[in-house]
């Protein structure tokens, strides 16, 4: 026994063209306009380190521990006459900086960050940031001993 059976082959399009033609239209309208502001909480993006504001206590859980080694990053092709001081102010966005080293004339150095969140946020914002015709290199600093003197007479 043969069945007659008829299939439709015709490919059907699930979004009907009205609509979909509508989705493109809010899409294209929505990368047209500039994003929404942010509220900064007086933590405003420096026209060195482009990108939004960050609202520093949205990274912030009670009780987290904070300046740990997680958190500390590692900056590499800095110009040899980088100061702690100009690294400070660019890392300044993301909070306070516990500590900062730059050995003389390496063209690295090590910046510790309050919480892990906040040293990601900045390693995607400056990693391959031009500084002074080179490229920043930011990447999370190795967990090793170190040993931090300070105030020695």
């Amino acid at each position: 026994m043969q069945s007659n059976k008829t299939f439709n082959l015709e490919k059907q399009n699930h979004t009907p063209r009205k609509q979909h033609q509508h989705h493109h239209q809010q899409y294209q309208q929505q990368q047209q306009q500039p994003p929404p502001p942010i509220p900064a909480n007086g933590q405003q993006a420096s026209s060195q380190n482009e990108g939004l504001p960050i609202d520093l206590k949205n990274f912030r859980k009670p009780g987290e521990k904070t300046f740990t080694q997680q958190s500390r990053l590692f900056v590499g092709n800095l110009p040899p006459d980088f100061t702690e001081e100009e690294m400070r102010k660019r890392f300044k966005k993301y909070g306070k900086a516990g500590e900062v080293f730059i050995p003389k004339d390496k063209g690295f150095g090590f910046i510790r960050l309050e919480t892990r969140t906040l040293a990601e946020i900045a390693k995607v914002e400056l990693d391959n940031m031009p500084l002074r015709g080179k490229q920043l290199r930011v990447r999370f600093a190795c967990h090793s001993a170190s040993l931090t003197v300070r105030n020695l007479p």
